[in-house]
């Protein structure tokens, strides 16, 4: 046995880093919602790990499980994408990512965090 009386310093975990860097170059993206006009793409496992809501609907026995593209109804791209955003990297969406109306921003994506059962970002945004 080797007994050491200082530690080694580990460093930070940069996986949110390494996953936001996923979500800002669409690499490896396997399904996609159309909102209005937009579409925004997404990474299924990803989406599946963090979400029970959306891993019903995109790898279990519902009719979006084998959609490629998914439409979704009341709610705008911006506040999906934050939401996403939140989902590949664990961070909270930086105040220039929320808008001329943050609060309303919030608010808009307090009710997508209930909708998706993200409880940790219903938690922040409340």
């Amino acid at each position: 046995m080797v007994f050491c009386d200082r530690s080694i310093p580990v460093p930070a975990s940069e996986m949110g880093k390494h996953f936001g860097s996923l979500f800002d170059s669409l690499d490896g993206t396997d399904v996609s919602f159309i909102i209005g006009t937009e579409t925004v793409h997404a990474h299924q496992v990803v989406l599946a790990a963090h979400s029970s809501v959306l891993k019903a609907q995109l790898v279990g026995h519902l009719d979006e499980s084998t959609m490629s593209s998914i439409p979704l109804r009341d709610i705008t791209p911006s506040i999906f994408r934050a939401m996403l955003r939140f989902v590949d990297t664990d961070v909270f969406p930086r105040a220039d990512l929320l808008g001329d109306s943050p609060f309303e921003m919030v608010q808009h994506l307090l009710a997508a965090a209930d909708r998706y059962a993200l409880d940790r970002l219903k938690l922040m945004c409340a």
